[in-house]
């Protein structure tokens, strides 16, 4: 069989768009990089389209339009992906491997992948701690989220310690050549000094952004109000710099596009960087079953955020370090430059 001549197009924003919403089909789908439950991008799988590598949510059978086909190649004596929609070839992709750092364990037999993960393709990323104040208590609990599934799995461990982490971030420099380094916890119910600790850049996530909304899928986060936010980003700007600090933004959850819009602008007037996503259903969490956002619906907020943001001057591409500067779950640093 002929392999076809197709070549991904980086400005191709409104695929990378509607893949990420609509997600890939698991059927007959060779094995991936995979993330299932936790925290950070569940349920997903990693795939590089010309430069750029996403974080693609999995579909079950019949779920999605997108699909992957895998041939023989005689060129790289090995074998070319394909991303199909429709059963119609539209893209060549790339199928990452596992990173050489996933090899390797701790001299006490831990397995670094328990302790840190591969995001996109020179991104580590880890839980420090694999918990929340909220998690366990069901009327509190943000009703989307999986961060403990995997520790119950088995696939982490609870809590990670410095030694544990600069050893896997060591090994994963030498081995993959790992650039940026993001670590993630549940709300702990202890004060941060994240600053005097050495970190570059700062992430405190809105997720949803009308009360009603926030009410109903995050009641325990619900209980400080948004206005409490805004506060603390505009004293954690003066402390990270303008564009060094973010916030997710989750389209998908309830709110009306024109809210996360406002918000946005809000946001980046700050100088914060309003990381905005699609809801991607998780598996075991209360939310397993709800819908995903449109392709169309994010089509037409990446396209007004990322008008936001290149105004602003507030850009993923300026970002030291985190899930904007990775930008593996969001389609939106496609849309930051002026098309």
């Amino acid at each position: 069989m002929t392999t076809p001549a197709l070549m991904f197009k980086s400005e191709s924003g409104s695929l990378l768009a509607e893949l990420q919403a609509v997600g890939l089909g698991d059927d007959a789908a060779p094995p991936l990089l995979e993330r299932r439950g936790g925290a950070g991008p569940s349920d997903h799988r990693a795939l590089s389209l010309g430069e750029t590598t996403l974080m693609v949510p999995m579909r079950g059978a019949g779920r999605s339009p997108f699909r992957l086909r895998v041939l023989p190649s005689a060129e790289t004596n090995g074998a070319r992906a394909f991303l199909l929609r429709d059963d119609v070839p539209i893209a060549e992709v790339a199928l990452p491997g596992a990173p050489r750092f996933y090899a390797l364990a701790t001299a006490d037999g831990i397995p670094y992948p328990k302790i840190a993960l591969l995001h996109a393709r020179r991104v580590l990323a880890s839980t420090v701690m694999q918990s929340c104040v909220r998690y366990n208590d069901a009327a509190r609990a943000c009703r989307f989220c999986a961060i403990g599934s995997s520790l119950a799995a088995g696939r982490t461990i609870g809590r990670k310690t410095p030694a544990q982490l600069a050893e896997v971030a060591a090994a994963a420099v030498r081995l993959d050549g790992v650039e940026q380094l993001v670590l993630t916890t549940g709300t702990p119910a202890t004060p941060d000094r994240l600053r005097d600790a050495g970190a570059d850049t700062l992430g405190m996530h809105l997720e949803a952004v009308e009360p009603a909304v926030r009410a109903a899928v995050m009641p325990g986060k619900a209980e400080v109000p948004v206005e409490r936010y805004l506060e603390a980003y505009a004293a954690a700007v003066a402390v990270f710099g303008r564009g060094q600090v973010s916030t997710y933004l989750i389209a998908g959850l309830g709110d009306r596009p024109e809210s996360l819009i406002e918000m946005a602008r809000t946001l980046a007037a700050l100088g914060v960087y309003p990381f905005l996503v699609p809801f991607v259903p998780i598996a075991e969490t209360p939310m397993a079953d709800a819908p995903a956002p449109s392709a169309a619906t994010m089509e037409r907020l990446y396209r007004a955020v990322g008008r936001i943001v290149r105004e602003s001057g507030v850009t993923s591409a300026g970002m030291k370090a985190g899930c904007g500067k990775c930008g593996a779950c969001s389609a939106l640093s496609s849309y930051e430059v002026a098309s």
